[in-house]
């Protein structure tokens, strides 16, 4: 198949989910001797690689700057393709579908970040990008989604059908990683716990209530909080500034984000990880504690629900809840040492090789059809 991957995510650096999706995907379907080209939007000064098509944009670009840029960058590349895979975020394929087979993989809608943001804007031009999304969406030939809840989601917003197959591990994240720091204790170790959270602190990923539920455990010396990740503005403010005003006088050890070997150090010497996100499509920061064989506390009602069996793999509270994560933070200590062995293995199910071909088999079924319906 000839496919074309547009993504506003894609090198290490500045990216987050959409990026690890797209690198493991198209390495796999490369592998698997698909011809793959990939057009990553960028603010840096990147060299062309071979199949990686850099779209240089200015800091602060607009959506509809960036839906330009990669369809202008498209029609240069002068490229036959059989289908464009595009995210739906920021409507980076709103100009090229219609014209061409646009496929749009779902992450995370803005509409859906906005209506959970507690009134906040996030861009300048959230108006523009919620439009140029649903665009994107609704001239697709086909809508892919990594959970069962974003499809409903896509549905209620959009009234579209999407199909359901889950996000790919590896390599970025491989599901049976050579070496795991301590991954098979027998008990787990008394006070303090060693808490970490990573991913942006941002206030859809529940930061704030993890603060709140935090703070008593940190004053009487049962938990070591760690976090890392840059910072994000909410409601005018700084969240790192928020989180550390919610703490005190408590403190918590605040990192900047964290890549490659760090962040696997930073995974392995935890012995709890929390992501309390208010809501996820699919967490990829829940898939790579989950492959070191740690026990994560997520929330219910969105994609976690999907990814972790509770008590059995991990454990899930409501979001918003900062009793309910409290006392499941308290209550770890007496959680099964195996919960962190099960999580790893539940890994399996999202092989790269068994997912990738199950998208690209939908992805050359689409493409038929569209030839089959162009016919006279």
């Amino acid at each position: 198949m000839r496919l074309a991957l547009l993504t506003p995510e894609w090198y290490p650096r500045e990216g987050g989910g959409i990026a690890t999706y797209c690198r493991i995907f198209a390495a796999e379907a490369a592998a698997l001797g698909h011809d793959v080209t990939v057009l990553a939007a960028t603010q840096q000064d990147h060299q062309r690689q071979r199949d990686v098509i850099p779209v240089t944009l200015p800091k602060g670009a607009s959506a509809r700057e960036t839906a330009t840029a990669f369809r202008l960058a498209w029609l240069a590349l002068g490229r036959e393709v059989d289908a464009i895979e595009a995210a739906e975020f920021g409507g980076v394929a709103a100009f090229l579908a219609g014209e061409v087979p646009v496929i749009t993989r779902l992450h995370t809608p803005l509409a859906l970040l906005l209506e959970r943001n507690g009134g906040s804007p996030i861009y300048p031009d959230d108006r523009e990008r919620c439009e140029l999304e649903a665009r994107q969406v609704r001239a697709s030939v086909l809508v892919t989604s990594p959970t069962a809840w974003l499809a409903r989601e896509a549905k209620r917003l959009w009234n579209v059908d999407a199909q359901v197959i889950p996000n790919p591990c590896g390599p970025d994240i491989p599901v049976w990683p050579e070496t795991l720091g301590r991954p098979d204790r027998n008990v787990w170790p008394t006070h303090p716990l060693r808490v970490l959270y990573f991913g942006r602190l941002e206030h859809r990923k529940g930061v704030l209530t993890l603060a709140e539920a935090a703070r008593p455990l940190i004053e009487r010396g049962e938990i070591e909080l760690t976090l890392a990740g840059d910072d994000t503005k909410w409601l005018g403010y700084s969240v790192r500034g928020r989180i550390v005003q919610a703490l005190a006088p408590s403190e918590a050890r605040i990192l900047p984000p964290q890549y490659g070997d760090d962040l696997t150090r930073l995974i392995d010497e935890a012995d709890l990880v929390l992501l309390p996100s208010l809501f996820e499509n699919f967490a990829y920061t829940c898939i790579e504690a989950m492959s070191r064989a740690k026990c994560v506390i997520a929330t219910t009602g969105s994609g976690f629900d999907e990814i972790i069996d509770d008590g059995r793999t991990g454990f899930l509270v409501p979001p918003y809840d900062a009793a309910a994560l409290r006392d499941a933070i308290a209550a770890f200590p007496a959680a099964p040492a195996s919960i962190g062995r099960a999580a790893r293995a539940s890994l399996k199910r999202f092989e790269a090789a068994k997912i990738v071909p199950r998208l690209l088999a939908a992805y050359t079924e689409s493409a038929q059809m569209r030839v089959l319906d162009s016919r006279p």
